[in-house]
């Protein structure tokens, strides 16, 4: 309800009485009846201040619980590293990480060498961008994986170097001195083993898809019930085009085309190659009479592309020096050749426009290839290996990563520092909690007197003091108090647990006024004591009484709501009982409210009835003139 009130007051003009003081003196009396909603308001609002306290030091225990309910805080482990035979640091040497379930013992690691990932580098060019003059494509391939990287004449070392990363395929390609750099994202060989679904094609030759193969690793090849014997009716080739391997079918014996067939091998699958892609040319030979060499009349020959159809090299041939012209190259027959002065064709291709000989980082030496190496390990007498120099599968709960070659005794301990620190944490929280309620149970209103009879009125000087003492004696403190000592008193677990009291393992009430504090004290050299005792029982009975410390707190703090019969109410006591005391302010702000109403309403009253009683006085002093006036005439006509 809205209620206007006169802008501007006119009062006494004919009464000489200032009705608008009146008025106002009024409306004090009135609103002194406001005084003690205000006061009440006041009150609750200080408790509800005081129980937020409450609950925040609550929740502060409570959250210093977490780590104690926590296998791992109470079975961390440390290792102890001790160098063999040198003065280096153990960090240069290995760094281990433990998990709470890392075996305590005691180990002896040998490093002979670290995991390196396989790379290949360019010679040094004279620019990063500019065009390199030269098209074409080659492949790269890694493991199971490869791509075709085709580059134009304008593309430079860079984008090259990109589109080797863009292919993403396991390999890293980047420029160091304008040198273009290609690396294995994984260091070691990365040996694995796979089983691959091959087509069977129209000729006598099926690429397999790996690099890194390990030829003696395929064994004869089944297809349904019809089995192929290696070396019988297939044999396993090197394809100098890609640098994979195939299966060369030399019977009559073989799978029917477009069937599929399974073929498993080993591979390297961190190993990678790369091989220019080039036309295949072909040139007729005739077989040289009485000699084991027949020179390749061919320039910028690439003699690992050299094939003879029939024979097979390494066992037929090999492409050497000719020895009558050092500048060119000849087939050594070394077995089955062709006859004297017989024709035969050499399939082949040249090093015309070949990019990455250009480059040089086909270069087999050590500046321009570093070959992939697993880490190699002597653990406790026992030589391992592994692809990578982070190890987690070898020593059970803990990560090996590896730094460099050294010896080094392991000894894995306990590590209770984790622990220590937790409790020391949890009762440091606890403790101020039990100040809190220790000192807001017990202290005295700021009104107290030890002089009940007193004159003087105390009045509080601000927030602090004017809180003072409006929990003492509240019930929900010292029940709090209670329960929690109850807890941390009480003997928990079967009998056959080594411990089932927190005083057994260094924690307990503080001796002071015989415990009437109820705050903690931890005796960390106990604690160290019951740990190396036995550590798993230590857990489990700090994680019980933690479990019932944090139902405890629950009870007292949860903000949860839980029904009873038609109504919810929260479930913690402080949360509850400051529900209740927020709806009592509400309800007290609406009454101030409605008698705010009431009362201006009786104000306008007011107004309208001295307005009405100063307008009749202006009515009977007119009339009073009046009358004066005529008695004044009529007395001066009589004197005349």
């Amino acid at each position: 309800m809205s209620i206007s009130l006169p802008t501007t007051q006119m009062t006494g003009l004919s009464s000489g009485l200032d009705w608008g003081d009146i008025i106002d003196e009024q409306m004090a009396a009135l609103r002194k009846n406001e005084d003690p909603w205000y006061d009440k308001i006041q009150l609750l609002n200080d408790k509800i201040y005081l129980y937020q306290e409450f609950s925040s030091s609550v929740k502060a225990a409570q959250s210093s619980l977490d780590p104690l309910k926590l296998e791992s805080t109470f079975t961390s482990k440390t290792p102890e590293l001790v160098v063999v035979g040198s003065n280096e640091s153990s960090d240069a040497i290995l760094k281990v990480d433990l998990e709470p379930s890392a075996q305590i013992d005691e180990w002896n690691i040998k490093v002979n060498s670290l995991a390196v990932a396989e790379r290949r580098l360019s010679d040094r060019q004279d620019s990063s961008s500019a065009p390199l003059g030269k098209s074409g494509s080659f492949f790269v391939r890694i493991g199971t994986n490869a791509a075709e990287i085709t580059y134009e004449s304008s593309d430079s070392l860079r984008t090259v170097a990109e589109k080797i990363r863009s292919a993403d395929i396991g390999l890293d390609a980047y420029l160091i001195d304008n040198r273009l750099v290609v690396e294995s994202k994984n260091t070691g060989l990365g040996s694995s083993s796979f089983t691959e679904e091959v087509t069977r094609e129209s000729g006598d030759y099926d690429l397999l898809g790996a690099n890194g193969i390990d030829p003696s690793s395929i064994g004869d090849i089944t297809v349904g019930s019809t089995t192929y014997e290696k070396g019988t009716d297939f044999e396993v080739i090197a394809d100098s085009a890609t640098g994979g391997y195939q299966i060369h079918w030399i019977g009559a014996s073989r799978p029917s085309e477009t069937s599929t067939y399974d073929v498993s091998y080993d591979y390297d699958a961190n190993t990678f190659g790369l091989y220019e892609i080039r036309e295949t040319l072909s040139k007729d030979l005739t077989r040289t009479v009485g000699s084991d060499y027949d020179t390749i009349d061919v320039e910028k020959l690439d003699t690992a592309t050299v094939s003879i159809a029939g024979y097979t090299e390494g066992t037929d041939y090999e492409i050497v020096e000719d020895p009558g012209d050092e500048e060119k190259w000849a087939i050594h027959w070394i077995g089955s050749k062709p006859a004297d002065g017989a024709t035969f064709s050499i399939d082949y291709s040249n090093t015309d426009n070949s990019l990455l000989g250009e480059l040089g980082i086909l270069t087999e030496d050590a500046t321009h290839h570093r070959d992939a190496q697993d880490a190699s390990l002597t653990v406790n007498g026992i030589d391992v290996t592994r692809s990578s120099n982070e190890i987690d599968d070898l020593i059970g709960g803990a990560t090996l990563n590896l730094q460099g070659v050294g010896e080094v005794n392991m000894e894995v301990t306990l590590n209770a520092q984790k622990a220590v620190e937790s409790i020391q944490a949890f009762v440091e929280s606890y403790n101020d909690l039990m100040e809190y309620i220790n000192v807001r149970s017990e202290e005295k209103t700021y009104n107290y007197s030890d002089s009940p009879n007193s004159d003087t009125k105390a009045v509080p000087e601000d927030d602090l003091s004017r809180r003072k003492g409006l929990l003492a004696g509240d019930t929900v403190l010292w029940q709090t108090k209670s329960n929690l000592r109850k807890i941390i008193s009480e003997s928990v677990g079967d009998d056959e647990d080594t411990f089932n009291m927190l005083y057994q393992i260094g924690i307990s009430t503080e001796e002071t006024d015989f415990g009437k504090s109820g705050k903690l004290e931890f005796d960390t050299d106990k604690f160290m004591e019951a740990m190396a005792t036995d550590s798993d029982s230590v857990q489990k009975l700090v994680k019980t009484i933690s479990e019932s410390l944090d139902t405890q707190f629950d009870s007292v703090v949860s903000t949860s709501t839980v029904a009873i019969g038609d109504t919810s109410t929260k479930e913690g006591r402080i949360p509850s009982q400051i529900n209740v005391w927020e709806n009592e302010v509400t309800q007290l702000q609406q009454r101030i409210k409605d008698y705010e109403e009431r009362i201006t309403t009786q104000q306008l009253n007011m107004y309208k009835q001295y307005a009405a009683m100063e307008e009749q006085m202006t009515k009977l002093n007119y009339q009073a003139s009046s009358l004066s006036s005529t008695f004044s005439s009529l007395s001066a006509s009589g004197s005349s």
